[in-house]
């Protein structure tokens, strides 16, 4: 029976973030009233309860992205039912005309919906799927990843069957902050996260001292805390 805790994650990001992400094994996330923490665990080249695709046309050379360089032919796994058109993605590079791409994005979106319905269905619980695209949106920077995050959150369809995350792709890089409280409760902060009632500065210092060392589970359990 599939449950919260279950459910199959996926999380929204850039490709350098992802590759980050990887390399630190987990990252925390807001959910609800809570602090998640999420595990990305890998035992070997065929066993993790993670999977990393592109959602864009083209990804950059993955010599300096070695948690993303996962094959021999030193190319990643693309969803191309995700990705936009190269006309639509020319457009927009000369005119920057944010409004146009967001409305023929969303057709493309509904004229591709049964493959993406298809895919949402065969996703896996207890395994983390990180979508990749180039941007960094936490400043003015736009990316069709956050067309999509929203699509997810919108339908109920995939709401029941999925916990989605968006991550500007800078987050890596700087400080987490939450918005509310002043306690943290966790016994083992590598095991048993579980964090209600975050005061910023706190948490700050919690997450700088945790993202340095960041061990796998021993027990390969995906867990969401």
């Amino acid at each position: 029976m599939q449950t919260e805790e279950t459910k199959p994650i996926i999380v929204f990001t850039n490709f350098w973030d992802a590759n980050s992400l990887i390399k630190n094994r987990f990252f925390l996330v807001e959910h609800e009233d809570k602090i998640l923490k999420i595990n990305l665990n890998k035992k070997n080249e065929n066993q993790s309860n993670f999977m990393v695709y592109s959602i864009a046309l083209s990804h950059p050379p993955l010599d300096n992205l070695a948690y993303l360089d996962t094959n021999p032919h030193h190319n990643m796994k693309r969803l191309d039912f995700f990705c936009p058109t190269y006309d639509l993605l020319y457009k927009y590079k000369k005119d920057k005309d944010w409004s146009y791409y967001v409305d023929a994005y969303k057709n493309i979106l509904k004229k591709r919906k049964d493959r993406v319905l298809t895919w949402v269905d065969s996703l896996a619980n207890n395994t983390i799927y990180i979508l990749c695209c180039w941007e960094n949106t936490s400043l003015k920077s736009k990316c069709h990843r956050e067309l999509i995050y929203d699509a997810f959150k919108s339908s109920k369809y995939t709401k029941d069957k999925l916990l989605t995350f968006y991550r500007h792709g800078n987050e890596s890089k700087n400080k987490k902050t939450s918005s509310s409280g002043n306690e943290i409760y966790s016994d083992n902060p590598f095991d048993n996260i579980f964090v209600n009632n975050v005061n910023n500065d706190v948490f700050n210092d919690f997450v700088d001292t945790m993202l340095p060392l960041a061990p796998s589970n021993s027990d390969f359990n995906p867990r969401i805390r």
